[in-house]
């Protein structure tokens, strides 16, 4: 599994970013311990999810092998190159 944080970065900035991209928000969720927020996203019209949680320094990217759709990896580390 591939998993990126992206430290001083919002949930809201991150979120932003990929809607510019053209990723949809799928789920969006609310864990109770800790309290953080979590997304799935997703590109229309492929297969694919990319996870984003809220982490208490910025946000934590998550792509699970199975769910890359040959895109979410890729897109992943774009992300965290244009907000580092």
């Amino acid at each position: 599994m591939l998993e990126l944080e992206l430290a001083n970065v919002s949930a809201a900035k991150l979120l932003e970013h990929c809607r510019r991209h053209g990723l949809q928000v799928r789920i969006e969720r609310v864990a109770k311990n800790p309290p953080r927020r979590h997304w799935h996203l997703a590109r229309p019209g492929t297969t694919g999810t990319l996870e984003l949680t809220e982490s208490p320094l910025g946000v934590v990217i998550k792509v699970h092998p199975l769910r890359d759709g040959g895109w979410a990896s890729k897109m992943a580390q774009e992300l965290v190159r244009e907000l580092s």
